[in-house]
């Protein structure tokens, strides 16, 4: 959010929890919203809902009914990004901090996003980045585009 407001983008932050929103509104200097994902009840909103390392927290068969807030949320033609950690199997579980994760393949990605869709671009782009505790492992970048009509 930073980084977006430094480019002049007008930003709505949110995070699930009250601890980091709150470390994230000194930070910011303007007000973060105590929300998460299943919450949003906004419609055509938003030119863009970014979710980098978020939506990796929600259950796999709670995935499609947040994409569908996500893109009721949308304006048309809006975009949304996530990121996920992919362990190259479909998979959920928790980490050593007890940390729930879903796991998705690529293709159960785009199975998901299709089915909560539609969508006018999907690009899944797969890469090795960082994570917690130091370890390099298995990502997905999702970016989609909401229909303009």
């Amino acid at each position: 959010a930073a980084y977006m407001i430094s480019k002049g983008f007008a930003v709505t932050p949110t995070d699930g929890t009250a601890a980091i929103a709150a470390i994230a509104q000194d930070k910011l200097q303007i007000p973060v919203s105590v929300m998460r994902f299943d919450e949003i009840d906004s419609i055509a909103a938003f030119d863009a809902v970014i979710a980098f390392a978020a939506l990796l927290h929600v259950p796999v068969e709670d995935l499609s009914g947040i994409l569908h807030k996500i893109s009721t949320a949308l304006q048309p033609g809006g975009w949304h990004i996530a990121t996920f950690k992919g362990a190259g199997m479909d998979t959920e579980s928790r980490d050593i901090a007890g940390r729930y994760y879903n796991y998705p393949t690529a293709q159960v990605l785009e199975a998901i996003y299709r089915k909560a869709g539609p969508w006018n671009l999907m690009e899944i782009d797969s890469y090795i980045g960082g994570g917690h505790f130091g370890k390099q492992g298995p990502w997905h970048a999702i970016t989609v585009q909401k229909p303009l009509t």
